[in-house]
């Protein structure tokens, strides 16, 4: 009875939290009501669990709340059913005619509106688990739960802007971000047929924003909503150009002011624009390899070693991956680091060798060789081999004298952030569920989502240039 109880509480402890993190109301999730329909249906989001109208907008506040993010400066459509024809709203056509007096003119307003966007949502599910044993001895006690869907939400909305910027359905991978952006095309796939500016490989300069801003329609030029929308890195980049220049620009660049940019638009910076894309540049490259998926991997005793052969030194002696467990999981950090480790006490490498593994910001494990045009050979262990543990393939992986591969490429859109759409339907659902089996709750939400590109003729990428 005394668990029943415990458990009882902690259920309502979390319907309490999803509330005042904004998923819910709260008078409707302590009716028990909702926990039975994820129990008994959980595959559906019809019927009960239905958020509040005043926690859903809330929620809607928080995913576009002022931050390094494109979200808050994008066009929001609320929607109230999944399928819409939203009217464009960016003027590509004159809007001005001649009447003549007391004559019945024929009616043109319609110019203003040039067409329509088909949005269609699709359902995401938002999901969360609390052991039972952490909620009960956890140092913040019913707090842990108000911690627990803060740091859900956030991840959460970064997750809707990866979808914005970077959702590709020609994707094919099994990772977790890979499922999560092959569901739908962003706005960097929908803007392909946008005018390109292409540094061809070489490092950002002043020349390709000026490249960017001839290549806009006429019209767009007298845009002052125009925005640059890039990463940190290319932000970081812009600063650096401006740093030993006189002007406004150079005094906020000191500053590491980012809000001015190129041509005096803003920069709109949001970390889901990559700075790791492989590049073509004109000089050499190292032999690289990586993960196709991301961590953590699962080691174990049965598939634990890793040798690698690079500048033709000869194989490596295996090195272990485990960390000294039976079976355990590793993020692509820590298997890094123990491979690193092992070639650094390997006598036929040595410190010279203590970076060819890193983690990539996708949580990939990566490794490559030391030196331009050399190779890096991926060697199963002797024994118990642990290559394909950490989704990787045994091979020769060679570098490049010249026209190689840089993995610091990115891209930089110019545009009115108004052309960008971002629609939601006007109904978000939240459950929790104990999972008595598993002895851990369960919270979910589901919302349904879109993004388009109204006018990708008013949009400028430049693209293939190294962010270093």
């Amino acid at each position: 009875m005394g668990a029943m109880k415990d458990i009882r509480e902690i259920r309502s402890a979390v319907q309490k939290a999803l509330f005042d993190a904004g998923y819910g109301d709260y008078a409707a999730l302590q009716s028990g009501r909702v926990v039975e329909k994820a129990v008994d249906n959980d595959a559906t989001v019809a019927g009960d669990g239905l958020v509040h109208p005043e926690q859903r907008d809330r929620y809607y506040q928080y995913l576009r709340a002022p931050r390094p993010s494109i979200l808050p400066v994008m066009r929001f459509e609320r929607l109230d059913r999944d399928r819409l024809d939203l009217d464009k709203i960016m003027v590509g056509q004159p809007v001005t005619d001649w009447p003549d007096d007391n004559l019945d003119d024929t009616e043109t307003a319609n110019v203003f509106i040039g067409g329509t966007i088909n949005v269609a949502c699709l359902k995401a599910r938002v999901q969360s688990r609390l052991t039972y044993r952490s909620f009960r001895r956890n140092i913040e006690g019913q707090n842990i739960l108000n911690t627990v869907a803060a740091m859900t939400a956030e991840r959460a909305r970064y997750d809707m802007e990866l979808v914005a910027m970077r959702g590709d359905t020609s994707l094919s991978g099994s990772d977790k971000v890979s499922v999560l952006l092959k569901k739908m095309d962003g706005i960097a796939k929908q803007c392909e047929s946008s005018k390109i500016v292409s540094a061809g490989g070489a490092n950002l300069d002043e020349t390709y924003f000026d490249e960017a801003f001839i290549s806009l329609p006429d019209e767009a030029k007298a845009d002052p909503d125009l925005s640059w929308v890039g990463s940190p890195n290319s932000r970081v980049i812009w600063n650096k150009l401006m740093r030993n220049k006189v002007g406004a620009n150079a005094d906020q660049a000191q500053r590491g002011d980012y809000r001015l940019g190129p041509h005096g638009f803003r920069w709109i910076e949001t970390p889901a624009v990559p700075s790791n894309i492989a590049t073509t540049i004109s000089g050499g490259s190292p032999g690289f390899h990586r993960a196709s998926e991301g961590g953590p991997y699962r080691i174990t005793t049965a598939a634990k070693n890793i040798r690698f052969n690079i500048n033709s030194l000869g194989n490596s002696v295996d090195i272990d991956l485990s960390g000294g467990k039976a079976d355990g999981k590793w993020t692509a950090l820590q298997i890094a680091k123990r491979i690193n480790d092992g070639l650094v006490a390997d006598a036929t490498y040595g410190a010279t060798y203590g970076a060819v593994a890193s983690a990539d910001s996708e949580g990939h494990l990566t490794v490559q060789s030391i030196a331009n045009n050399t190779p890096i050979i991926v060697v199963a262990g002797s024994s118990a081999s642990a290559v394909a543990a950490v989704k990787m393939t045994a091979g020769t992986y060679n570098g490049a004298a010249t026209g190689g591969t840089s993995r610091k490429g990115s891209y930089i859109l110019l545009a009115n952030p108004m052309n960008f759409v971002f629609a939601m339907v006007d109904s978000i659902r939240a459950y929790t569920k104990f999972f008595p089996e598993k002895d851990y709750f369960g919270i979910y939400q589901y919302q349904e989502v879109d993004f388009k590109v109204e006018d990708a003729d008013k949009v400028v990428k430049i693209s293939n240039f190294l962010c270093q």
